[in-house]
């Protein structure tokens, strides 16, 4: 997406850049950061190539809120005047590139090319990141099926989760051994109160893949009621002794 106050300036470079670069699907235009929003709110932008002297808000300001609604877009600044501090300013932000204007097409294009790449890692991590952020809720989600059948000592259903749970942690790398602990709070101080379950599970998972990490472990945390937890290990067989894990 091309953003600029200047119709003319958006205009001529998605004429410009749309015969000389194929691999682009598609180049939207805005003549205002609002504009700007809006679009990105309605299509999938991966590169933002924007001036940064606009009236009312500048590229700089949409950039900034481009990073914490859509981290894995790459940012390229356009700017006629050689301020460093505007130039500073881009790069803390995350931006990819400053361009001094006027720039000859051929630096735009190489820019914009090397911006592709850019934008193609950044959307792979983030799907990775996202991934981790799913596997384990389903974990967990695993977990507290698997205590809820047990309590109804329901063995064929505790066997059907456990194989499928045993799947998701070992992800096709070897035979994974199970460690697990019922841990109990016992008692909280009054400045605890306000901890909630996710919280408090955090907490533990923290503490249990910081004392595991040598071993290389999977931790997964469930909750069996108000005050007791589920505390689960996964490690490769052979990896963790049993007076390591006591």
């Amino acid at each position: 997406m091309i953003v600029d106050d200047q119709s003319a300036v958006t205009d001529s470079l998605k004429e410009a850049l749309s015969g000389r670069i194929t691999e682009i699907d598609e180049i939207y235009t805005a003549n205002s950061a609002e504009v700007a929003r809006l679009t990105m709110k309605s299509f999938p932008v991966d590169i933002l190539l924007t001036d940064i002297e606009m009236p009312e808000e500048n590229g700089l300001a949409l950039f900034e809120w481009t990073m914490k609604e859509y981290p894995e877009t790459v940012g390229i600044f356009l700017s006629s005047h050689a301020e460093f501090d505007y130039a500073r300013e881009a790069m803390r932000l995350g931006g990819f590139y400053y361009i001094l204007q006027p720039a000859r097409m051929e630096e735009i294009e190489a820019v914009l090319f090397r911006a592709m790449q850019e934008a193609r890692k950044k959307k792979k991590a983030l799907r990775l990141e996202r991934s981790g952020f799913r596997i384990q809720d389903q974990r967990e989600m695993m977990l507290e099926l698997l205590l809820i059948k047990a309590r109804e000592d329901n063995r064929v259903e505790c066997e059907r989760v456990y194989e499928k749970l045993e799947t998701i942690v070992s992800a096709g790398d070897g035979r994974v051994v199970f460690w697990t602990a019922r841990l109990k709070i016992v008692r909280f101080e009054k400045k605890n109160n306000a901890w909630d379950t996710d919280l408090i599970k955090t907490v533990f998972r923290n503490v249990l893949e910081e004392l595991l990490e040598t071993q290389k472990a999977s931790v997964t945390v469930a909750r069996e009621d108000i005050v007791s937890y589920f505390l689960a290990a996964a490690v490769q067989e052979g990896r963790l002794l049993e007076n390591e894990w006591k």
